[in-house]
């Protein structure tokens, strides 16, 4: 995904719409929502992103998986990875 306002790619953002209505939804980074999150609603997006830990087999925002351990896991449509309390119980 591709973030509207600064343009920076990640595998999940949030899509927003203008709360005075109107705009087509759009997507934003986590960079660029705090600036505009007077002005914007978060809505549901065309895809919902979810991940599974493989320590814990728990799902989790893909954002909890630790970087280095995110990858594509084939299991309907989610990620997989380290969530970030696992990778803290290993170290």
């Amino acid at each position: 995904m591709r973030c509207t306002r600064c343009g920076v790619e990640e595998a999940a953002m949030k899509t927003v719409r203008p709360r005075s209505g109107g705009a087509s939804p759009f997507q934003l980074c986590d960079g660029c929502y705090p600036a505009l999150r007077r002005w914007v609603w978060i809505i549901p997006g065309h895809v919902t992103v979810t991940a599974r830990c493989d320590a814990c087999l728990e799902f989790v925002n893909p954002r909890e998986i630790v970087p280095e351990t995110l990858r594509p896991a084939g299991w309907k449509e989610a990620y997989g990875g380290t969530c970030r309390m696992c990778a803290q119980e290993e170290a």
